[in-house]
């Protein structure tokens, strides 16, 4: 999927208060963190972003995000659809957790 679309897809998914993982986590990029920074990152007690990309067809893929620490986090699952230039045509919510 690559990193232009994966911040493609977070930009839209921050549009909904489903997911404080993915507000929380584009505060830092927005602040000047790489994403490669933002994902490698663990806090003292092991917590840090997760996210797995499954394609699904052409530009379709499922995306599931979140933060994760002891005792603490949110997430969820989207089905996500770009265009060729990599931008959000469709976001279809999945499951969410939180604990």
């Amino acid at each position: 999927m690559g990193m232009d679309r994966l911040l493609a897809f977070l930009r839209a998914a921050a549009g909904s208060d489903r997911c404080a993982a993915v507000r929380f986590f584009l505060e830092h990029v927005d602040a000047g963190v790489s994403v490669e920074d933002v994902l490698l990152t663990r806090d003292d007690d092991g917590g840090g972003f997760e996210f797995s990309v499954t394609p699904i067809a052409g530009n379709r893929f499922e995306v599931e995000f979140g933060y994760s620490a002891m005792m603490v986090g949110d997430g969820g699952s989207w089905t996500v659809d770009f265009d060729e230039a990599g931008n959000v045509t469709a976001l279809e919510p999945g499951i969410s957790w939180i604990t």
